[in-house]
């Protein structure tokens, strides 16, 4: 998972809302005493309500009560359509100290001072009152707001009040104010859960800054409140700043519920971008609650208890296998987590509520329930948010319109669209949409380098435009995130536009991997690319550390550097060049010496004692039990059919990998810890208190996964999967115990009544198989009783195999080749769907697409009601798209009066051989 930290330019494109200068004219928990104001700004500049205008010239004079001791240097208002208030958009400039002086009443006061100039240039700042420090060290911008505000209780005395602001550079005061507070109680406790109604009937500014706060927080990141009220992450600071100035006054009957927001915001934003602040700001705010609210289930699972959750399961799980029992409650929790967020949060646009670029990244985990079990819910929110975000407006020719660095921009198409392959396969909607994403690779992202190579141009890119300048014109292996969706649409149709630029591209950083620079051990994959002059390490002369704004793109981040490791095993799969194989290979052998070479504790960055040490240690995305590295050693065996990287996916691979090795459930059955921790507990933090939807996951999937497809990771890799499944649900234990292009094995186990199921299978390859079914008393994969066997042939790369299962009886089912068939990159495919028929006037069409690699010919359209066919088209051709533009043309039937029923089925074919028939016939209903 990916840290995200946004630039700070972005927060002055978006509003400083009206609202939050709501006019503190005086702290209404505290009625009859006066509160003092002062809002600082340049001269012309407007006043807030309630306040005092105090400009660099407002120096202080006895009559007056109130201004400078030393004359600050300038002022500055930076409304300039970005601050929309009048108390934050402006303030005054000093250097080295700036003093001010308020004549009060003695009494305690809650004192806040504003700083920070509304800019990007940081600001170090510290804060005295009647010569005592109360903050130091205030920096600003305050991570994505430019202010940050000063809030303490102090205690005046003979009726003066110095406030010093300090500082090595420069000095920014936007506002000081003083308000009185009584220190006896003044309120009673009234819980800490966000309550609007009793909130408003407690009143004052105070109330008015909570109600704020909490609407900032509720609003989420939803598209309509991004843009009635800016960007989501930009308010969750100000919230905070906001309840800060509460939370500093104790007895304040908004005390516990401004200290219970706050918390909570620190907590979402640390789960979003850690912060050692956030942690620490988060833990001390709850624990302060705790001790007043012991036993809030809330408060609890915040700081960590696991409260554990209740699911509906009435299924005897008498007699099952320790894996399928395991399977199923995983199964059923994921799905209470799924359907929550589908049925209660989702809206028609596909959002989840916390923007599109963080909830795509929901999906990355709800494919065992789609693929496996089947779940009708599931891929309706799937397939949602897949088109909500390709309707969005935020896409251009299937990419992000907004440059932005390769993670962020390509994680919209690329975290929704290569799964629909599997989801809806043979849809032409996602493969053609996936092609026109690729339009952009060589029109915009890639050029040829010096040395002949292409290489992107840029590392931040938009569908029209990539960004040139240094340190960003670099090519770097996450840049394969942005392909993705295009090496899927290769597998599917062989493009040869599509397997020609990616070996070029591949082929280059084939040759950057076995060339040294910069200190960089040839064989070894290295960080950067300079487009200009194909320099290894770019900018910074350091081979493993580009110098870019993010630290994923240093080589010690593994995952980004396995993104280009997957491509070119994904290559490797489409052309069977085993060139492409050279950088894994590589990395594979030098991990398998260094297990047995004494390794020094420090090796020199960048030198291949120290590459030998990240890649055993899993640099710093290894997960909690797997080395990031098997995970592609995997993909290679298993796109290879090859056990030669066995060794070390035994020894730091999944559960699942793992157990393909051993053959031992009992790693299996572990495995399952940590999924199954992940998903019986604390309920809330995965559903209704979430903010950041990226940050929902369910650590161990990929073993949910496995079981279910025989896959080597999460899914969206590659299509690799030995099976997936229909009419399932979570009542069918599934276990594919191991496949290739040849055979399979799978163990079923049904919880349920007897029924039939379809297995629709990946690897298989055409030919002759024999099936066979029988019952398996020991759990080991083989048939032991009930043997039946069936011949059939599989003609096409995807077939879909009727199974049928017994109840309560665990099934080994074996699928093993006889007699191979014949298998051809080139074909055709007519494919259309639901969305392609309309009916008008009596009148149907149908747009027929082609989306294989040769010319349609000779198209015959047949519209049947029933058994009866009613009408007959033709189309001479149809072009294939191997420039990557989509090819379709149209048909027309005219529905005989009177004669039609409820529902019309609709078939296409050509006598040339399909990718795939799955896609050439469908069933329509009319409307009456």
């Amino acid at each position: 998972m990916m840290i995200k930290r946004r630039k700070l330019n972005l927060i002055y494109q978006l509003l400083f809302l009206a609202g939050i200068a709501i006019g503190f004219s005086a702290c209404g928990t505290n009625a009859g005493k006066a509160s003092y104001l002062y809002d600082m700004g340049t001269e012309r500049s407007p006043v807030a309500d309630g306040y005092t205008a105090v400009h660099p010239g407002t120096l202080y004079r006895d009559e007056r009560g109130y201004g400078w001791l030393n004359r600050p240097e300038g002022a500055f208002d930076t409304l300039a359509g970005k601050w929309n208030t009048n108390l934050n958009r402006d303030g005054v400039l000093a250097k080295d100290s700036l003093v001010f002086r308020t004549d009060l009443p003695d009494g305690t006061y809650l004192l806040t001072v504003t700083l920070g100039n509304n800019s990007t240039n940081v600001l170090n700042q510290a804060v005295y009152f009647n010569g005592e420090l109360i903050a130091d060290s205030v920096i600003t911008p305050w991570y994505r707001i430019p202010i940050k505000s000063v809030n303490k209780m102090v205690s005046v005395r003979n009726g003066k009040a110095l406030v010093k602001i300090s500082s090595r550079s420069l000095i920014a005061v936007q506002d000081i104010e003083f308000r009185a507070v009584n220190r006896q109680a003044i309120g009673s406790v009234t819980g800490f859960e966000q309550d609007t109604v009793a909130v408003k009937q407690i009143g004052g500014d105070f109330a008015a800054r909570y109600l704020l706060a909490a609407r900032y927080y509720d609003l989420g990141a939803w598209s309509r409140s991004v843009k009635a009220a800016g960007n989501f992450s930009l308010r969750m600071y100000l919230a905070a700043d906001m309840l800060e100035q509460i939370a500093a006054v104790e007895n304040d009957p908004l005390y516990d519920r401004a200290v219970y927001l706050l918390a909570k915001i620190h907590y979402w934003i640390n789960r979003e971008d850690y912060d050692p602040y956030h942690d620490a700001a988060y833990k001390k705010y709850f624990a302060i609650l705790k001790k007043k609210y012991p036993d809030a289930e809330m408060i609890n699972m915040y700081l960590g208890e696991k409260i554990p959750f209740d699911v509906e399961n009435t299924t005897d799980l008498t007699g099952a296998p320790q894996w399928a029992a395991k399977q199923h409650e995983a199964m059923q929790r994921m799905l209470k987590i799924i359907h929550w967020w589908v049925n209660e949060k989702q809206e028609a646009n596909g959002e989840l509520g916390g923007k599109y670029g963080d909830d795509v990244e929901i999906l990355r985990w709800w494919l065992p329930a789609i693929l496996g079990a089947d779940d009708a819910t599931a891929k309706k929110g799937y397939v949602r948010l897949a088109d909500g975000v390709w309707n969005s407006g935020i896409l251009e020719r299937g990419f992000a319109k907004k440059v932005d660095d390769v993670e962020h921009s390509a994680e919209l198409f690329r975290d929704t669209h290569p799964s629909m392959f599997m989801i809806n396969y043979g849809d032409p909607e996602y493969i053609e949409r996936c092609l026109i994403s690729m339009q952009n690779f060589e029109k915009v992202w890639t050029g040829i380098t010096p040395m002949g190579h292409r290489h992107f141009r840029s590392c931040y890119l938009s569908a029209t435009e990539v960004l040139e300048q240094a340190p960003m014109n670099v090519d770097v292996p996450l840049n394969a995130r942005a392909v993705l969706p295009g090496l899927w649409a290769a597998w599917y149709n062989r493009n040869p536009t599509l397997i020609r630029l990616f070996s070029e591209w591949g082929k280059a950083w084939l040759a950057d991997a076995e060339r040294a620079g910069n200190g960089k051990p040839a064989g070894i994959m290295p960080a950067a690319i300079a487009f200009a002059n194909d320099g290894i390490g770019a900018h910074t002369g350091k081979w493993y550390d580009p110098g870019l704004a993010y630290d994923y793109y240093k080589w010690e981040s593994l995952g980004h550097i396995n993104e280009m490791h997957a491509q070119l095993i994904g290559m490797y799969g489409l052309t069977k060049n085993t060139a492409f194989l050279k950088p894994v290979n590589f990395c594979y052998d030098l991990m398998l010496a260094a297990r047995k070479e004494q390794l020094p504790e420090k090796p020199e960055p960048g030198s291949l004692n120290w590459a030998k040490k990240v890649l055993l240690d899993g640099g710093v995305d290894k997960g909690a039990s797997d080395n990031p590295m098997a995970d592609v050693f995997a993909m290679a065996g298993q796109i290879r059919g090859s056990k030669a990287y066995d060794q070390l996916i035994a020894a730091h691979g999944n559960p699942y990998n793992k157990y393909l090795i051993s053959k031992d459930t009992a790693v299996i059955n572990k495995g399952f810890d940590e999924v199954l921790n992940s998903l019986r507990y604390n309920l809330p933090l995965l559903t209704s208190e979430v903010k950041y939807t990226d940050r929902v996951y369910v650590p161990g999937s990929d073993l949910l996964f496995g079981m279910y497809t025989g896959h080597f990771g999460s899914g969206y890799e590659y299509p690799a999967a030995v099976a997936t499944w229909k009419n399932t649900g979570p009542d069918m234990g599934i276990f594919v115990r191991g496949g290739n292009a040849r055979s399979a094995v799978v163990s079923l186990y049904n919880f349920g009544d007897a029924r039939t199921i379809t297995m629709q299978t990946w690897l298989l390859e055409p030919g002759v198989y024999r099936l066979t079914l029988g019952s398996d008393t020991n759990d080991d994969g083989t048939i032991d009783a009930d043997e039946t066997k069936r011949m059939m042939v599989l003609k096409e790369r995807v077939n879909q195999i009727t199974i049928p299962v017994p109840s309560k009886k665990l099934q080994a089912v074996i699928i093993e080749q006889v007699t191979a068939g014949k298998k051809s990159d080139q074909a055709a495919d007519l494919a259309f769907a639901a969305r392609d028929v309309s009916v008008a006037n009596n009148t149907v069409t149908v747009k027929v697409h082609n989306v294989g690699n040769v010319r349609a010919k000779n198209i015959t359209a047949e519209l049947w009601d029933g058994k009866e066919r009613m009408a007959l088209g033709k189309i001479a051709g149809i072009d294939a798209p191997n420039d990557l533009v989509p090819r379709w043309k149209t048909v027309n039937f005219e529905l005989p009066a009177g004669k039609m029923g409820k529902e019309i089925k609709i078939k296409v074919f050509t006598g040339q051989p399909e990718i795939t028939t799955l896609n050439n016939s469908l069933s329509y209903p009319l409307k009456n």
